[in-house]
C-alpha cells in the first residue's frame, strides 16, 4: 500500500508538469491569433560553441530590428518567411499557425488532468486505507 501511495506522490508534478506545458502553449497559439502582427522576417541560424540556434529578425510596428529565437534551426543560408509575433511579449513569434500544436497541447492538458486526478484519487484512497 506504501508503494501504491508513493507512486501517486510521484504521478502528481508529472501531471501538473504536463497540465501547464499544454496550458502554456494553447496560450501562446491564442495571444498569436487574437493580436498577433504578420511581418516578413529573415529566418537565420546562428553557430554557437554550444551549437546552432535558430533566429528570426524582423522589423517590428515601430521600424526597430527584433530578433527572437525561431522554433527551428534551418540550413545554413538565410531565408526570408513570415512570421507573426506578438507587439506585447516580443519573444512569442512563429512562422505560422499550427493546429497540430493545439491538438497536442489539448492532449496535453487532458492526460495531465488524468495523470493528476488518478494521482489524487490514489492519496485519497491510501490515506482511507491506513486510516
Amino acid at each position: 500500500m506504501r508503494l501504491l501511495l508513493v507512486l501517486a506522490v510521484g504521478l502528481l508534478p508529472v501531471g501538473v508538469i504536463m497540465c501547464w506545458v499544454g496550458a502554456r502553449s494553447l496560450r501562446e497559439q491564442l495571444v498569436l491569433w487574437r493580436r498577433g502582427i504578420r511581418v516578413p522576417a529573415v529566418a537565420e541560424r546562428w553557430d554557437m560553441r554550444a551549437g546552432s540556434v535558430g533566429v528570426y529578425r524582423f522589423l517590428d510596428a515601430a521600424g526597430r530590428t527584433q530578433v527572437v529565437n525561431a522554433e527551428r534551426v534551418r540550413a545554413k543560408p538565410a531565408a526570408e518567411v513570415e512570421i507573426v509575433y506578438d507587439p506585447v511579449d516580443m519573444t512569442v513569434a512563429r512562422e505560422r499557425f499550427w493546429l497540430a500544436e493545439v491538438v497536442v497541447a489539448t492532449l496535453c492538458i487532458v492526460t495531465g488532468l488524468a495523470v493528476t486526478v488518478s494521482g489524487v484519487a490514489t492519496i485519497v484512497l491510501a490515506v482511507v486505507a491506513f486510516a
